[in-house]
């Protein structure tokens, strides 16, 4: 999976594109990481446009992500998912949990 960070402000948007999956996680990592350091950051996007898949250690991720954003008082959420992506993240319920 290729990802680019992109600041506005005191907006990140993470652009993604390709498999998130298992494979992902030290670079998913990195990022979070990043984000969560960043004291300017207060609001968090996942783009999804171009994510082709994701599996269920993807989701798990998110969910981490989600707690660690949230602990530190930032705002996380995933947008603009498309097909099969969406599908998945909807009965993950995480349309929900971090709003899309």
């Amino acid at each position: 999976m290729h990802i680019t960070v992109v600041q506005q402000g005191e907006q990140v948007t993470v652009e993604m594109a390709g498999r998130f999956d298992f494979s992902s996680r030290l670079r998913f990592k990195r990022v979070r990481a990043e984000v969560l350091a960043a004291p300017s950051v207060r609001e968090v996007d996942l783009d999804f446009s171009r994510v082709t898949h994701i599996d269920s250690a993807a989701l798990g991720m998110l969910l981490i992500m989600r707690d660690e954003v949230e602990a530190v008082r930032k705002r996380v959420r995933v947008c603009n998912s498309v097909g099969a992506v969406r599908e998945i993240l909807g009965l993950a319920n995480l349309g929900r949990l971090m709003a899309d």
